[in-house]
């Protein structure tokens, strides 16, 4: 049981199998008011599962990926509160309860080498700049999702095809 808490930027992965019942990267109890911005969990039964009696949840700018049940998932009427997630290989993004957040949505993460559990985002990843403001330190026009702040630029590449103007001289 939890209440007035933070938990930000954690990675959570290989939590349970597809067998265990109730399992999940994080389990909310009838906690009251916690927060849970900018966390990367990947491959569980369900990314957060909230319990009856809880309230005032927050899940925010995270990325939820390869869940086998659901991403957000609660056994109470609106005691989770979700926007800006990331869901990938997720095939329910959210339970029974739980209303689809604002700027939520489902892509590739593009994570650096998620087979040797590297789950930082590389460059051209559509969860940098994703996120909405929380009140953690951020880089970047919004925070990124996930655990991980990139600290490069968003760039974009562009090719000159051919030359771009032509003088003679005579």
């Amino acid at each position: 049981y939890s209440t007035n808490n933070l938990y930000h930027h954690n990675v959570m992965y290989n939590i349970g199998s597809p067998n265990l019942g109730w399992t999940a990267c994080v389990m909310l109890p009838n906690c009251a008011n916690v927060k849970m911005y900018n966390n990367t969990m990947v491959r569980s039964r369900t990314g957060v599962r909230g319990w009856a009696g809880g309230s005032g949840q927050l899940v925010i700018n995270n990325i939820i990926s390869n869940m086998w049940e659901y991403g957000i998932d609660t056994l109470d009427v609106a005691s989770i509160t979700a926007s800006h997630n990331l869901f990938y290989g997720t095939t329910t993004w959210h339970g029974t309860y739980v209303p689809l957040g604002l700027g939520e949505f489902s892509a590739d993460p593009l994570f650096v080498n998620a087979a040797a559990y590297n789950y930082k985002l590389q460059c051209g990843s559509p969860a940098i700049n994703a996120g909405t403001n929380v009140g953690l330190t951020y880089t970047g026009s919004a925070p990124d999702l996930g655990a991980y702040e990139t600290t490069f630029a968003q760039q974009w590449i562009s090719t000159n095809l051919g030359p771009t103007s032509t003088s003679t001289t005579v």
